[in-house]
């Protein structure tokens, strides 16, 4: 499967003023499912307003490693409600190879996916490849990319970006909201550091240590199947984290992505947790980002990766080959 470029997308950046702040009410918005959900779109919608969409555009976004789906379904549901006129493509891959996902998850995406857009042939926006092939698109097809939690499992990152640059348009744009090696908690077993040990044996200690104690996700994971031991949820879970993820410091990302010519930002990473304050506070969810984040957002951003995501925006900008006026 190969996807062919549409001329109607919008590829390219039109330097305009970036227009007004236009959320609509919560009545209007999809069900929030997931915070992450949430960040990616808030910071995606604040991104792509620079590049001044006009009713008509059509412009493609990607979500890489799409799993079950509902961030397609959040996306596909919000942004039109955000950009009136503008016309949304999206579209989705995942890997059937890692281990991460369960046999035959993705035929429930796609179903999924025709109940909630029962006008969109999914068998073209849907893709499932191995993790080792090239992604199955032209070369400039997406306007953006987006990922919610994925680069924690990818292996080989220098690949992975190398193939979100390809597939992004100049002037485009990518956004990913990941947990990085900062992190205290591991996210997958909340158990503290577990992700930061190089040795298995410490590693199987430490998650064996805090299961004894009832902590993490091993009470849930006990109550689903009451013979799991603490030494046997070690075991199970110190391997899942040797060979399917792979966790990296939030400067590595910034080094990989100018090797790939991108501008890369954390700048936008404390939103989640202040969306998550506002949201317990029971205050309506802001759909775009700050223009100009106040000390408490930058504070945010600076612990925010320590607590829980981080979110990375590139940019694959050529300024510079422009002359200036």
């Amino acid at each position: 499967m190969k996807f062919c470029k549409n001329a109607k997308y919008v590829t390219n950046v039109r330097h305009a003023a970036v227009a007004t702040d236009n959320s609509p009410s919560n009545t209007e918005m999809p069900t929030l499912l997931s915070g992450t959900h949430l960040q990616i779109l808030s910071v995606l919608s604040t991104e792509l307003r620079r590049l001044s969409p006009t009713p008509g555009d059509r412009l493609a976004i990607l979500d890489v490693g799409c799993g079950d789906g509902l961030l397609i379904d959040y996306l596909g549901k919000s942004l039109p409600q955000l950009f009136e006129g503008v016309i949304f493509d999206l579209y989705g891959f995942d890997v059937g190879d890692h281990g991460v996902q369960p046999d035959g998850y993705f035929s429930k995406t796609r179903d999924h996916l025709n109940k909630a857009f029962p006008d969109v042939d999914w068998s073209e926006r849907l893709a499932l490849i191995s993790e080792y092939d090239p992604w199955p698109y032209e070369d400039g097809f997406f306007t953006a990319t987006v990922s919610n939690q994925v680069l924690e499992h990818v292996r080989d990152h220098d690949t992975f970006f190398g193939e979100t640059s390809r597939v992004t348009a100049n002037e485009g744009i990518s956004v990913h909201v990941f947990p990085s090696k900062h992190t205290l908690l591991e996210q997958h077993t909340l158990v503290p550091f577990a992700h930061r040990f190089r040795d298995a044996h410490n590693m199987r200690g430490m998650i064996r240590w805090w299961a004894s104690l009832g902590r993490g996700r091993y009470p849930g994971h006990k109550r689903e199947h009451p013979s799991v031991t603490p030494e046997s949820y070690a075991d199970r879970h110190a391997d899942y984290l040797i060979r399917y993820t792979n966790f990296k410091k939030m400067s590595y990302f910034h080094e990989i992505a100018k090797k790939h010519q991108f501008h890369s930002s954390f700048r936008h990473t404390g939103l989640y947790l202040t969306e998550k304050i506002r949201r317990i506070r029971g205050k309506p969810s802001r759909y775009f980002a700050p223009e100009r984040p106040g000390f408490g957002q930058r504070f945010m951003s600076w612990i925010g990766p320590y607590l829980t995501n981080a979110t990375l925006v590139l940019r694959k900008s050529r300024t510079y080959d422009t002359p200036p006026r």
